[in-house]
């Protein structure tokens, strides 16, 4: 009896180290990080937006001239919301799609909305686990169409431009236009932050640049 309790007690004790290493290995063993990302996000400062404050303010003080009256016109802004993926290549580097929209609604006088579909690449330049900080581009076709009510009827139609011939006879104003009324969309945004939410794989984002989504853009992120 004291033979097989010796041997007992032996092999329990030359057990021990193995059981260990297993568990260290378990311990060792990470989930895959997520690669994956569907954001939602709200541009703003972007050329339409612009464009329609300031005549919002025109027309409100000729108006108010005219009539000798109180007149005042007040846009509807409306800056998304924007659709996004991206993919990430590896630590740094990401690419990704955005659906972008942009609408000013001034009814029932008229409605516009740039619409847009953009490719895009990220580089992260920090992830230190509680924010992350990269930079962003996007290049892509954009379309604006607008609405309006003809003999009662609300109809909508695409403003038909061609960039490029303006750029060739006028080249400030063919930029200008393109800022309101973009026929390509180019976007960068230099400085860009990611900040994780309570919910594991979602984070609240901020982006920072110029071009055709505006000056800055934010929303929330899922990752998967």
């Amino acid at each position: 009896m004291k033979r097989v309790f010796a041997a007992i007690v032996l092999s329990f004790i030359l057990l021990l180290p193995a059981h260990a290493q297993e568990a260290d290995r378990m311990e060792i063993q990470e989930p895959a990080p997520a690669r994956n990302a569907i954001g939602i996000s709200l541009n703003l400062g972007t050329g339409l937006q612009h464009t329609a404050a300031y005549a919002s303010v025109i027309v409100s003080l000729l108006g108010t001239a005219i009539t000798n009256d109180t007149f005042f016109v007040l846009p509807f802004f409306i800056p998304g919301p924007n659709l996004e993926y991206e993919r990430w290549l590896n630590d740094k580097v990401a690419i990704g799609i955005n659906l972008t929209s942009d609408t000013v609604s001034a009814l029932p006088i008229i409605v516009l909305s740039n619409v847009g579909i953009l490719p895009t690449v990220k580089y992260r330049w920090l992830d230190n686990g509680s924010l992350r900080i990269y930079s962003k581009a996007a290049v892509g076709y954009m379309k604006t169409i607008q609405g309006s009510w003809d003999d009662g009827k609300f109809t909508v139609s695409a403003i038909p431009t061609d960039f490029f011939e303006m750029l060739g006879t006028e080249p400030q104003s063919a930029l200008m236009y393109s800022w309101v009324v973009p026929t390509v969309g180019l976007q960068i945004d230099p400085l860009c932050f990611e900040i994780p939410m309570s919910k594991p794989n979602s984070c609240f984002f901020l982006e920072m640049g110029l071009g055709t989504l505006g000056s800055f853009s934010f929303g929330i992120k899922e990752s998967f």
